[in-house]
C-alpha cells in the first residue's frame, strides 16, 4: 500500500469517526444530555482539525467544509442545552474555520521550510 493510499484510508477512518460522533451528538441533544454532547463535540472538533491537515484534494476539502458546517450546527444546539449564552452560528463557524486555517498555515510553512512547493 502506498503512502498516498494509507493517507486516504486514514482520512476516511477519521471522517467516519466524526460522522459517528455527529450522530451521537444529535441524539444526546435530543435526550437533553448537554455534558455528553459537549464532550463529543470537543472530540469531533479535534478530529476535524486533524482531518483538515490531511486534506490533499477537492473531495476531501468538500468533506471538511460539510463536516465543519455540521459541527457548527450541532455546537449551537449543544450550547443551548448547556444553558450557555447562545453563540451565533456564524461565530462558531468563524472560530472553527480560524483554528483550521491556523493549523493548515503551520503545515504549509513546515512543508515549504523543508524545501517543497505547496500548491494551493
Amino acid at each position: 500500500m502506498t503512502t498516498e493510499m494509507a493517507n486516504a484510508v486514514e482520512f476516511i477512518t477519521i471522517r467516519q469517526r466524526i460522522e459517528l460522533l455527529a450522530k451521537q451528538i444529535d441524539s444526546t441533544t435530543e435526550e437533553k444530555a448537554g455534558a455528553e454532547s459537549s464532550h463529543r463535540l470537543d472530540e469531533a472538533s479535534k478530529l476535524l482539525v486533524t482531518l483538515t491537515s490531511m486534506a490533499r484534494n477537492d473531495r476531501q476539502e468538500i468533506a471538511i467544509e460539510r463536516l465543519t458546517r455540521q459541527l457548527a450546527d450541532l455546537g449551537t444546539k449543544a450550547g443551548v442545552l448547556a444553558g450557555k449564552k447562545r453563540v451565533p452560528q456564524n461565530k462558531l463557524l468563524e472560530n472553527t474555520l480560524g483554528k483550521i486555517k491556523i493549523c493548515r498555515e503551520d503545515i504549509v510553512a513546515k512543508i515549504e521550510k523543508a524545501g517543497y512547493k505547496v500548491k494551493m
